[in-house]
């Protein structure tokens, strides 16, 4: 089954979580409840002068979001793309 999620990005429907698209918003930004929660996630900035889409490892997904750059996450390790 494929969806879109609340700003159109493709993700497709299946058991894991590192297809699932999560948006970093102004909700996610400040979150101060999870920074020592160990859970894997890559963030992924889609606009910067040296790549179209980049990507990074964080710790987790609260430590991606404070960064204002990670546009999205997905949970695991990055893929390359």
């Amino acid at each position: 089954m494929i969806n879109y999620n609340k700003i159109g990005r493709l993700t497709v429907e299946s058991n894991e979580s590192s297809d699932i698209i999560i948006d970093c918003d102004e909700n996610t930004r400040y979150l101060s409840d999870c920074i020592n929660k160990e859970d894997t996630v890559c963030g992924v900035f889609t606009v910067t002068e040296n790549c179209t889409t980049c990507q990074l490892e964080y710790y987790n997904s609260c430590i991606a979001c404070a960064n204002s750059k990670v546009d999205y996450y997905y949970y695991g390790y990055c893929k390359n793309e």
